[in-house]
């Protein structure tokens, strides 16, 4: 059985909102984010 209860559905996560001026500079920090364990995944959305 799982436990849907809110004090058992807490974890710990953030949720990061940013923009970036040209593609590139956006793919090459996603890059380094996962890369260095920063981040578990990455999400590009485009205009």
């Amino acid at each position: 059985m799982i436990d849907l209860t809110p004090s058992a559905m807490i974890s710990d996560f953030v949720l990061v909102l940013t923009t970036y001026p040209a593609d590139g500079e956006a793919d090459a920090f996603a890059r380094m984010l996962v890369e260095e364990r920063l981040a578990a995944c990455v999400r590009e959305l485009h205009p």
